[in-house]
């Protein structure tokens, strides 16, 4: 019998966030010509359970990304999808039937099959000497389940480690949970939160890859004027929203909305703290939106909170009142960081013991499978450092980063920029001010001193390259036929800053033509950048 293929995608349908419309939360990236170097014979073994849905694919979009490193890699699902092939960086798998022998020298699995499946097979797992990462709700509120989100309890954690063959489950919040706690946890740390409100405008992800086809197919329906399919929502989605379809729970509430009564509680172990939610669906392909009141005990005032947030890891704000430019799901949709904007005092509190606050985040990504893969990070962290050494390290306290390369996140990184450098923790050479200056000038981005790494980072990746070839050259400086589809950089085009640094860097004579008609470091770029390698931003 003749096997499917497949081939793991990285956006999801047309409602996906079109390539024209990108929004970069995160540095540009130069093309990078180092080899992969993730599949390692000391490396755990991995498994992923749930592979063919949303977030299984979004597991592996992530290990890709991040570099985990793995011997090797399980691909499991349900009987269906199994014997299909899917190619995975580079190399073809086949899919595997989910069964009780799957489990075997498995290091860590990353769950996201459902809630049944993990009841039936994660403690199994367990068994067979596996820690076990489960996206579903089987297991959150269970005592002594750690409920871990990394850059918010990683203390929860504590005593679990790869490669002692001792299993153990930990569970992934839910995605509202995540989303809400990334960007109140650093508020909730200062003044102490006593009361949240919460209203959340949920995309379709959140209820699988089915969901998300179901709303594109609608939405097709709708503008043909065609009766909308109804197979996973029992009403129309496209062009409508309505209350989550979680079931509803006897106190009025629905299950989505006491989840995250329960699970920001014992995030923040805090039994007390009081929290009430309404969950709304709305027809956005894959990015949550949230509206967040906050009480606090002490008072906290809107530019203490905003400064806050900026220092937050895996947070970036979005904040533009001139502009009127806040988060939106097109502008976190395949992002890492949680973006946070409106972000004004409460009016109707008396002093400043009241916040309001609009959340944007990925469903699938920070929501699900990259918080999931950040905790498997952080047992390679705790088990094997010398794994962990080329992964972002878990959240730490802004004093104890001693360089960017500690961060525990690319978010993190911008966010951190101009504290490393004024406290000394990292050193860079001195045309970058300049170089930053520049920039600014042509662009007034959201993170001005996020330039001072990235200009170090470009000149150095022309050294250690030997050289920026003339197409790469072009394709940054001058833009390519493509022009239009360029990711975006908050309204700026990622090429266009990358041009400027350019620009800049070579007014200040720090690189300069090369014969081929490429770009390559002068002598004096080259001295600056040795007088202090190792200690620059080489990996954004």
């Amino acid at each position: 019998m003749a096997t499917s293929s497949f081939t793991l995608n990285q956006t999801h349908h047309f409602l996906t966030t079109p390539k024209a419309l990108h929004h970069s939360l995160k540095p540009l990236r130069l093309r990078s010509t180092r080899i992969h170097m993730s599949l390692q014979d000391s490396a755990p073994s991995l498994a992923v359970v749930g592979v063919t849905g949303a977030v299984g694919q979004e597991f592996l979009s992530v290990l890709t990304n991040r570099d985990f490193p793995y011997s090797s890699i399980k691909l499991l699902a349900s009987k269906r999808s199994a014997g299909k092939t899917l190619t995975f960086e580079n190399k073809d798998y086949v899919i595997q039937e989910l069964t009780e022998d799957s489990f075997d020298d498995v290091d860590i699995a990353l769950f996201s099959a459902g809630g049944s499946i993990s009841k039936k097979y994660g403690p199994i797992a367990v068994q067979k000497g596996t820690i076990v990462v489960d996206n579903s709700s089987a297991f959150r509120m269970v005592d002594g389940v750690p409920l871990v989100i990394p850059e918010v309890n990683p203390e929860a954690m504590d005593g679990i480690k790869v490669g002692n063959r001792k299993g153990a489950l930990i569970a992934n919040p839910n995605c509202s949970t995540i989303i809400c706690l990334m960007a109140a946890t650093p508020l909730h740390k200062q003044a102490k939160v006593t009361r949240m409100v919460v209203s959340t405008y949920q995309a379709a992800s959140g209820a699988g890859a089915a969901a998300m086809e179901e709303l594109e197919l609608q939405t097709r329906e709708v503008l043909q004027g065609k009766p909308p399919t109804c197979n996973i929502f029992s009403q129309q989605y496209a062009f409508n929203l309505f209350s989550h379809n979680a079931p509803i729970q006897p106190n009025g509430y629905n299950e989505e909305e006491m989840k995250l009564v329960k699970e920001t509680r014992k995030i923040w172990n805090d039994k007390d703290v009081k929290v009430t939610a309404t969950c709304i669906r709305v027809p956005v392909m894959r990015a949550h939106a949230e509206s967040v009141n906050l009480q606090f005990e002490k008072p906290l005032d809107e530019n203490t909170a905003k400064d806050i947030l900026k220092n937050a890891p895996g947070v970036v704000v979005i904040d533009e009142r001139a502009t009127n430019h806040f988060p939106t799901p097109l502008e976190v949709s395949n992002k890492d960081d949680v973006a946070v904007g409106r972000i004004r005092r409460d009016l109707s509190q008396e002093g400043d013991y009241g916040l309001d606050i609009f959340v944007c985040g990925d469903q699938i990504r920070k929501g699900a499978a990259l918080n999931a893969i950040q905790i498997a990070e952080m047992l390679l962290h705790t088990s094997t450092p010398s794994l962990a050494r080329n992964l972002s390290p878990p959240p730490q306290n802004m004093e104890t980063v001693r360089t960017v390369k500690d961060a525990p996140s690319h978010g993190f990184v911008k966010s951190y920029a101009a504290h490393l450098k004024r406290s000394g923790k990292i050193e860079l050479p001195p045309w970058t001010d300049i170089v930053k200056t520049g920039v600014l000038k042509e662009l007034a981005p959201y993170d001005p001193d996020w330039y001072y790494i990235r200009a170090a980072s470009i000149a150095r990746k022309i050294y250690l390259r030997g050289g920026l070839g003339v197409g790469s050259f072009k394709r940054i400086y001058g833009g390519s036929k493509r022009n239009g589809s360029r990711p975006r950089h908050f309204g700026k085009s990622s090429g266009s800053i990358a041009r400027h640094i350019l620009q800049q860097l070579e007014k200040l004579s720090i690189i300069e033509q090369s014969p081929n008609g490429g770009r390559r470091i002068t002598s004096t770029g080259r001295r600056d950048l040795d007088q202090v390698s190792g200690r620059i931003a080489i990996a954004l």
